[in-house]
């Protein structure tokens, strides 16, 4: 897939303005487990998570706590709702049994509770609005191109964020489709991990500077396998650099045995 995106002149290397589209590839694709079952492939979810019926059904239940905020018919995603209303509809879809917002994989759900609807709803609205819709510098240049499709959720996601944080802006009354706020809502997990995976890039002084940027196969890949693993990917000394705050911990346990580099001495 990396190499199907580089140019025959430098196979090694590809311009960090594509990592998105080989997300794109890799999340379609998908894995396949130790049995031979279909999974979702770990260094990326699907660009668009599908929804099973019992999931259009909350979302189409939804609607009724809403009555005259909601302006159309549930099954449209023509359907629009103001700027001022999209938290409430959020948070009683996330409440509605079979929601598609409180099940294993989204944010803010806890797949080890007993309980069915043990999610949590604030930790999701807060992904939702937190995490980038377009991606682009501070001065403009996109990092992603394809994720311009999106302005729109980018517009309302700045709205929402001035709102969380005390501010009143304009445009409460203003307008988006239930179809906008469907697709965020299922690119939610891709995105979140692009987010990551351009963190990952950062923290080892490879950040995208413009349009002629370009990562190396090992830059790619070491990047995808410490955004899956976390910390069980990176060595102590690297722990160290990204959380400063657990320096006892990580001392204790080169004390224990490890070297400077999380390695066992002999």
């Amino acid at each position: 897939m990396f190499r199907s995106k580089t140019s025959d002149v430098a196979p090694e290397l590809l311009d960090y303005n594509r990592i998105w589209e080989l997300l794109d590839e890799v999340g379609t694709a998908g894995g396949h487990s130790e049995d031979g079952s279909e999974i979702e492939h770990p260094f990326a979810p699907p660009p668009r998570e599908e929804w099973s019926k019992e999931n259009e059904m909350a979302w189409k239940l939804s609607f009724n706590p809403l009555g005259s905020k909601i302006d159309g018919p549930p099954d449209s995603d023509d359907t629009t709702i103001e700027y001022r209303f999209v938290k409430e509809f959020i948070l009683t879809l996330y409440e509605e049994n079979q929601s598609p917002a409180c099940v294993d994989g989204q944010p803010g759900y806890d797949n080890t509770a007993e309980k069915y609807q043990e999610g949590d709803s604030k930790v999701y609205w807060e992904a939702l609005i937190g995490t980038q819709a377009v991606f682009k510098t501070a001065s403009g240049e996109m990092i992603a191109p394809e994720s311009a499709q999106y302005a729109p959720w980018e517009e309302f996601r700045q709205w929402a964020i001035d709102v969380e944080q005390g501010k009143d802006p304009a445009g409460a009354q203003e307008k988006m489709s239930m179809g906008l706020i469907r697709e965020a809502m299922q690119t939610l997990r891709f995105r979140e991990n692009f987010k990551y995976v351009l963190t990952e890039f950062e923290f080892h002084n490879r950040p995208f500077k413009n349009e002629s940027s370009q990562l190396t196969y090992d830059e790619v890949l070491r990047s995808f396998v410490q955004n899956k693993m976390g910390h069980a990917a990176l060595t102590l000394e690297e722990q160290l650099r990204r959380d400063p705050s657990r320096e006892s911990e990580i001392h204790a346990s080169l004390d224990d045995g490890d070297d400077e580099f999380g390695e066992a001495k002999e």
